[in-house]
């Protein structure tokens, strides 16, 4: 699976009050009966990026958030 490749070699952040935040903001935006599990995860990589996979996963850059002046900036 793509997702434990990534995870596997790139390291992870871990931030409660961000994942809290991202997780409440795409809960507002999935669709009733969809067969995903969203999950925002981070990566400690210094660039601006982010990663979407098919099946529900989205993985934001360190560099994205570090750039931002606040998460509604990333969110859009």
């Amino acid at each position: 699976e793509v997702s434990e490749r990534i995870e596997s070699s790139l390291p992870l952040c871990e931030s409660n009050e961000l994942s809290q935040y991202f997780s409440k903001k795409a809960n507002l935006l999935i669709p009733k009966g969809s067969p995903f599990t969203y999950q925002i995860k981070f990566l400690d990589i210094p660039n601006t990026n982010a990663i979407a996979l098919s099946g529900g996963t989205i993985y934001l850059f360190r560099g994205l958030l570090e750039k931002s002046d606040h998460p509604n900036e990333v969110w859009g």
